[in-house]
């Protein structure tokens, strides 16, 4: 991919052409990051069918490192969890939609004296088109399928009949304990893979008794790129590294869009190994794969382009808080909401706005059914540049309006960059990360948007020159 470039100038590489990719598609021995099978827990039958299609039909070129297998195991459980109750909650919201809307028009035809024959003849008539829209809903939850239980996980078996034979090997442990050790150099040092995992460094495991997890929360990238490197070098093939963790210590962007891997990584992944590697995310894949139907890649385009949507719980209210602290600050802030399957798959910062600016932010592990509702176990408070570690859409000192009609409703950066609210999009002013410039608004665009995406620069040039200085510092 860098023929033609001349010496010395590969870090200014931009971008690999379409038949580099087209030709890494068809060829290349195939990677799926831990990301692409977890994602097949929150699909629909029909796309989880497309994903075990495409699966299929690479699998003699398939490899999966070690690391993916063992983050998969460690992530399933929650996803099963949330997933179960996300059915459960759909099935309710639907029963309560209906009688919710029966009673308000109950109390309307009372205030306003109609007969009660014509209230009932006007019952009768909506029930009906309430019962066929809810017909309608429940049809979207048997596309789900059926529940799933740990010990019966009928979708970790579909992906197991796929890579079965196709899993490499597990680091030796002294091998183990140099590359933990590597990663977290990394990411201590904002190098690539990993370092947009920095705040895992403060988490506890899921399991307290699996010590290994304990140690390498924020070096699990550099693990999987480090078993992808090896797997290069002893077998002499190029890879193509099917991805959906769309962040800047993997993927290079241009536009506010990842177009490509790092320029260091491609490089670094060259010189040790002395193949190619190429970065598409499940889309692009799927859509430039020879032997997929349309059917199949219009699934998977769908399904993709859900889970590329980031959700971060935020907590807008008059009130403030600022004189409590401790136990008390944590139980206002991080107890008794109602959280979506989608949020708490996440497990993005809990976002905490009081009389219009933000004032708080807590790192999230996991959410914790109490009652109906929801607790995020929480890793402590976090600060701005932990925010920005995260592609947080908001910082702590932007301004956020009170929602009428409750507290509680996530903010959501879509897979262009643009960020929402209660369908609504958010316009907060911002800062060039690198020039410090306020960043312009711009009118129109295909969501009304204004250019300032979750990197956090005004314009190109601005993002192209911040990975540049990175890249010099590093080597001062």
């Amino acid at each position: 991919m860098t023929e033609n470039i001349p010496t010395g100038f590969e870090r200014f590489y931009t971008r690999p052409t379409d038949h580099d990719v087209e030709t890494a598609i068809s060829n290349a021995t195939v990677v799926f990051d831990t990301n692409v099978f977890n994602n097949m827990y929150r699909f629909t039958r029909s796309s989880r069918e497309a994903y075990v299609k495409l699966f299929v039909s690479v699998k003699d070129r398939l490899f999966v490192p070690h690391q993916v297998v063992t983050e998969l195991y460690r992530s399933r459980v929650g996803a099963i969890s949330g997933r179960a109750h996300d059915i459960a909650q759909r099935e309710k919201d639907i029963d309560e939609a209906k009688s919710g809307l029966l009673e308000t028009f109950r109390r309307l035809h009372e205030r306003l004296g109609i007969p009660q024959a014509d209230h009932s003849e006007f019952t009768n008539t909506i029930n009906a088109v309430i019962r066929e829209e809810i017909d309608r809903l429940k049809l979207g939850l048997d596309e789900l399928g059926p529940a799933v239980r740990p010990e019966d996980d009928y979708i970790l078996g579909s992906i197991l009949d796929v890579i079965d034979g196709r899993i490499g090997p597990q680091f030796s442990d002294s091998d183990w304990d140099k590359h933990v050790n590597e990663g977290n150099r990394r990411v201590g040092r904002n190098e690539a893979p990993g370092f947009k995992d920095k705040s895992k460094k403060n988490l506890k495991p899921i399991d307290v008794s699996d010590t290994m997890q304990l140690r390498e929360l924020a070096a699990g990238d550099y693990l999987i790129w480090r078993q992808m490197i090896d797997y290069a070098k002893n077998s002499n093939s190029d890879i193509v590294f099917v991805s959906d963790d769309k962040k800047e210590d993997w993927w290079h962007f241009q536009n506010k869009q990842p177009v490509h891997g790092r320029m260091e990584l491609l490089l670094e992944f060259e010189a040790e190994s002395g193949c190619k590697i190429t970065f598409v995310d499940s889309t692009q894949f799927a859509q430039s794969f020879p032997d997929l139907d349309d059917e199949a890649r219009d699934r998977i385009y769908d399904a993709a382009r859900s889970a590329a949507v980031h959700y971060f719980p935020t907590i807008s209210r008059r009130a403030s808080y600022a004189h409590l602290s401790g136990e008390d600050l944590e139980a206002v802030d991080l107890r008794y909401w109602i959280v979506g399957a989608q949020v708490r798959d996440q497990s993005n910062p809990l976002i905490i706005a009081e009389g219009g600016r933000v004032v708080r932010a807590w790192g999230v592990k996991q959410w914790i059914k109490r009652g109906n509702k929801w607790e995020a176990i929480s890793t402590g408070q976090l600060t701005n540049q932990d925010l920005e570690d995260v592609d947080s859409p908001l910082l702590i000192g932007d301004t956020l309006d009170t929602r009428i009609g409750g507290a509680y409703f996530p903010v959501t950066v879509d897979e262009l960059g643009n960020i929402w609210r209660a369908n609504e999009l958010l316009k907060p002013e911002a800062e060039c990360r690198y020039c410090e410039l306020p960043i312009p608004r711009t009118d129109g665009g295909e969501y009304g948007s204004y250019n300032y995406g979750y990197i956090g620069f005004c314009n190109d040039d601005c993002y192209d020159r911040a990975d540049l200085d990175r890249v010099l510092s590093k080597e001062d």
